[in-house]
Formats: C-alpha cells, structure tokens, sequence
C-alpha cells in the first residue's frame, strides 16, 4: 500500500491533478462497492496533501459580494436550537454571500469561506466523496431520519461536479472533511399551519440543524443556508408551485458593521457601476 501512495503522489504531485483524476476514475463506475474499494484506495494518499480549513467571521465589502435577491430570505429565517439562538428575524445580524449557481455551489460556499481558490471545489468533492463511501453504514445508521439512499445518491450525483447537492449528505460528510461544524438555515418560506398531524415534519423543523463531524470535537461553525434564485416575494407572486423547494446555498457571515451600512455601500456602488462611463 505505501508503494502505490508513492507511486499516486509521483505521478499526480499537483492536488488539483490529483483529486481530478481520481473524480474523473469514480465517473467511470456505477457499482457503489468498486467505488469503496476505490475510495479506500486513495484513502492514504491523502496524507500527502494536508489540508486545514480555518473560515472566515466577518463580511469584507474588499472581497465579498453581498447578494440582494438570497438577503432577502435572511430576513424569513429565525434560528434557534435548544437555548442557543443563532440569530433572529428581528434584527438580522448576518450577511449572505454572493455564491455563483453552476451546480458547485455548496462547495463554493466552503472555498469562499475558505479564502480558497475555486478549484478546491474539486478537491472539496473527492474527500467528501471519500469519507461518505467509506463510512456510509455509519452515516447511514446515524443521519436515517433524513435519507436512506445514500449509496445511490453518491454513484447518481456526487460523482458529478455540476450537480446541485439536493440531498444533504454533502453537508453530513463535509462536516468531517472540515472538521468544522455545519449550521443549516432552512428559510420558513412557506406556513404549515394547516398540515394534516400525519404529514412528514416540514423542512425547517428537521433542516435548521447543526451538524457535527462524525468523530472529533469542532470548536468552528459555520452556517450555510438554503435559499432560491428568485426573491421570495416573486416566488408567492409567480410561482405554481405550492412549496417553495430550494436549488442553490449561501454561507452566512457577520457584518464588522451594522448591516444597514453594508446595504447602503452595495446600492451606491451598485449605483456607480450603472452609470458610469
């Protein structure tokens, strides 16, 4: 096994060719168990590419983009666990990340977080891919309330990097990957009040979690919501569709100033770059 980590690590010195070429090799493979035997292949070569994720706290207006449209679901979201309340829609205190919608975008959302270039997305996938495939009865045993399909869910759509992670066990998984603890925002888009006492538990109540590494202790949280390419009021106004499901993921981030500044900033020079010659 040492020799063929060498031989892994002398061919493919780079981790962007590395991680690519092993995402491209799982591609090829439909069967669930050639991809675990793959998986704990390239398992011990990862100790040649260290990798230690350390997410920002603090909205920079220098390098961050606030997006208007994903904002405005902020402001539906009222998050609380327990005693702990991580924010309000009262007053809201969190900032939500422009994130570009190519199907990649949970991982975005961690390189962005990351202060990471974007073909980490890459290497994101393969080591979330890899820990899931790995430990999926764990994963399976565990998280059982929310999916039962996650061997299919890898073969059908992790393997693919233009996929939108629908499922959440892209969440589950990156939590150990990042050792890093995952808030999930789901927005109250829509009202339950009149759903029949047998129904399923709607989104908010099972997705406004915090997710933790299947092992180790995280000291960091980081909080990812669900959110839609159309404002919320567009969606009530235009949409046929009688439950609002999401298609894309934002990281939430503090504002260093109070929030109506950063507003106030991203409307004058949105203003600028309209009318400038």
């Amino acid at each position: 096994m040492a020799s063929l980590v060498r031989n892994l690590y002398n061919l493919y010195p780079s981790a962007f060719f590395f991680f690519q070429h092993f995402l491209i090799k799982l591609q090829y493979n439909k069967n669930f168990r050639t991809i675990q035997r793959i998986c704990q292949t390239i398992y011990p070569a990862l100790v040649k590419f260290p990798f230690n994720f350390k997410p920002i706290q603090y909205f920079d207006p220098q390098v961050h983009q606030l997006d208007i449209i994903f904002q405005q679901y902020v402001a539906l979201c009222e998050d609380t666990e327990g005693d702990t309340e991580y924010f309000s829609n009262n007053e809201q205190q969190l900032i939500a990340l422009d994130v570009k919608g190519d199907g990649n975008c949970l991982y975005h959302c961690i390189t962005l977080l990351g202060e990471m270039a974007n073909h980490y997305t890459v290497e994101l996938r393969v080591r979330n891919i890899i820990e899931l495939a790995m430990n999926a009865a764990a994963y399976l045993q565990f998280y059982k309330l929310y999916d039962t399909n996650l061997k299919a869910y890898i073969v059908r759509s992790m393997l693919y990097d233009r996929r939108w992670a629908k499922k959440t066990w892209d969440l589950f998984g990156l939590c150990t990957v990042l050792n890093c603890n995952i808030r999930s925002v789901f927005p109250s888009v829509n009202t339950f009040t009149n759903m029949h006492p047998s129904a399923p538990l709607p989104p908010q109540k099972i997705m406004n979690k915090t997710f933790k590494p299947r092992q180790n202790i995280a000291t960091n949280t980081i909080l990812i919501m669900w959110s839609r390419g159309i404002s919320p009021e567009d969606w009530i106004i235009h949409s046929a569709e009688d439950i609002w499901a999401p298609n894309h993921y934002v990281p939430l981030i503090k504002p260093r100033v109070s929030l109506h500044l950063v507003l106030l900033i991203v409307i004058v020079d949105e203003y600028l770059f309209k009318f400038s010659p």
